[in-house]
C-alpha cells in the first residue's frame, strides 16, 4: 500500500487559505480590478459583471449597427431595396456581435447554452428574414418584366410562388436550427 498511494499532508491553517487561493487562481486581471461585490455576487452561478457586461454589449452593438445601417442606407440611396434590408442587416450584425460579447464575457455552461442558442435562433431569423426579401425584390422585378399580355396569369401564379418559396425557406431555416440544437430531423 505503501508503494501505491501517496497521502499529502496539509496543515489546519493551509486549509484555510484554499478559498483564498482558488480564487487568486480563477480571478483574472479584469475582475481584479472591479468591486468585490460585481465579482462575488452571482445570477445564474455567473458573476454579476459579466451579466452587466453582455446587457452593456446589446445596447451598444445596437446603437452602433442602427447608425451603420443607416449610413449603408444614405450611401446606397440609388438602390431602393437597401431600406427594406436593414433590419435583417441589424439583426445579423447584433447576433455576430453579441456571440464575440459572449466569447469576452462567458456566462456559466447552462446560461450560455440558452444564450448561443438565441443568438442561433435570431442570426437564423435575420438570414432567412433577408433571403425572404430579396425573394420579394427578385419577384416584383420578374413581374414587372412581364409581357403585360400575360400579366393576368403572374397576377395569380407569381405570389403564389412566392409565398410557397418564403414557407419553404422558413422552413429550412427551422429545420436547420432543430438540427443544430440536436432534435432529431430524421422522422419529420
Amino acid at each position: 500500500l505503501r508503494n501505491v498511494l501517496r497521502v499529502w499532508m496539509v496543515s489546519a491553517d493551509s486549509v484555510k487559505l484554499i478559498p483564498y487561493s482558488h480564487k487568486m487562481l480563477t480571478e483574472n486581471w479584469f475582475e481584479k480590478q472591479l468591486p468585490q461585490q460585481l465579482v462575488t455576487i452571482q445570477v445564474f452561478q455567473t458573476p454579476i459583471w459579466r451579466w452587466m457586461a453582455l446587457f452593456g454589449a446589446v445596447i451598444v452593438l445596437w446603437l452602433l449597427v442602427s447608425a451603420l445601417s443607416l449610413t449603408l442606407t444614405t450611401i446606397l440611396r440609388s438602390k431602393s431595396f437597401t431600406p427594406l434590408l436593414r433590419g435583417p442587416f441589424r439583426l445579423m450584425l447584433v447576433s455576430i456581435g453579441f456571440r464575440l460579447a459572449i466569447e469576452l464575457a462567458p456566462p456559466s455552461s447552462i446560461p450560455r447554452l440558452f444564450l448561443e442558442r438565441f443568438d442561433g435562433v435570431a442570426f437564423s431569423v435575420a438570414v432567412a428574414w433577408m433571403v425572404g426579401l430579396l425573394v420579394d425584390i427578385l419577384a416584383e422585378r420578374w413581374h414587372s418584366h412581364l409581357d403585360p399580355r400575360v400579366q393576368a396569369i403572374s397576377y395569380s401564379i407569381l405570389p403564389l410562388g412566392k409565398q410557397i418559396l418564403k414557407a419553404a425557406i422558413y422552413l429550412v431555416v427551422l429545420l436547420s436550427v432543430l438540427n443544430a440544437w440536436g432534435i432529431s430531423i430524421s422522422t419529420l
